[in-house]
């Protein structure tokens, strides 16, 4: 009875198994190209800023304190959308959010680089803290639920160094651009990209049904339970490989030091304690020594 009933329960895991990897398709890696991309061109102007602060120093004659609470005015604002961008994340659509909050992002960049005074710059670079946040999480659930559960920390590795790249590349791109039209240019240049992105993301991302990965790496683990192996993982293999040995009969699912007390080993002396029998002093493997042997 117990047999049939562990029988059923196998075959009702292998049907849930197979459906959840039916319902996981192979996303392709244009799609991490893409948001590798947005992420890069999203981070690239937090360097912008600080590329050209000698030109709007002199523009607007302000002090380097004043200079200072640009960025600090940012980071503080764009500090506190990341909850409640994250927050909508979760509730919406992630590609729509990422293409619609390029838009006002857009709008800011081009805000900066129209500002005629440094106040109107101050306010601008605060609306663009204001919906800083709307690409990080929204990028990041996605890519969770568009990868097998194996594959996650490698491609959220690779996501992750775009966005770094892009700060450098951003820096870079805002130098040459300011050298040759002014230091308003890169900022009409990046919000001009941002529109792009939000262009790209809408034609080539797909939204993705949410936990699916996590899911079918749950049950692929209590199948593997189910028939009695350890749980494993495609990139640290068994939790315990002595686990293996202690997998089968009475001893499925207990631990090896457990297994080994209720059932040691045939010829070890916690067996032949356990039987009564004892070996004889003097003696080697239960046979006893040869009156030639050296007895201490």
């Amino acid at each position: 009875m117990a047999d049939s009933v562990s029988s059923r329960d196998t075959a009702a895991l292998e049907q849930q198994v197979a459906s959840l990897r039916a319902r996981l398709p192979r996303y392709p890696l244009t799609f991490l190209g893409v948001i590798m991309i947005v992420g890069a061109i999203d981070f690239a102007d937090r360097s912008v800023l600080a590329v050209v602060f000698e030109d709007i120093k002199e523009e607007f004659g302000v002090s380097d304190t004043a200079l200072g609470s640009l960025v600090a005015a940012y980071t503080v604002v764009a500090t506190l959308s990341v909850i409640p961008c994250g927050i909508l994340a979760d509730r919406w659509r992630r590609v729509w959010l990422i293409a619609l909050g390029f838009l006002p992002w857009a709008f800011a960049m081009f805000w900066q680089g129209a500002a005629t005074s440094f106040a109107m710059l101050f306010v601008a670079r605060i609306f663009l803290g204001s919906i800083e946040a709307t690409n990080g999480p929204s990028s990041l659930s996605l890519v969770g639920d568009w990868y097998p559960f194996e594959r996650r920390s490698r491609i959220m590795g690779i996501w992750r160094t775009f966005e770094l790249l892009g700060t450098a590349i951003g820096a870079g791109l805002a130098g040459v651009i300011a050298t040759a039209m002014g230091w308003r240019a890169p900022f009409f240049v990046f919000g001009a990209l941002g529109l792009l992105s939000a262009a790209v993301v809408l034609r080539v991302l797909e939204e993705p049904e949410r936990g699916i990965p996590d899911a079918l790496h749950e049950a692929e683990q209590r199948l593997a339970r189910a028939r009695g192996r350890p749980p494993t993982s495609r990139r640290n293999g068994p939790r315990d490989p002595r686990s293996r040995r202690w997998t089968t009969g009475t001893c499925r699912g207990v631990s090896p030091r457990a297994a080994s007390h209720a059932h040691p080993p045939r010829g070890s002396w916690r067996s032949r304690r356990r039987s009564g029998s004892s070996r004889p002093r003097g003696s080697r493997h239960g046979s006893p020594r040869s009156s030639g042997d050296f007895t201490p």
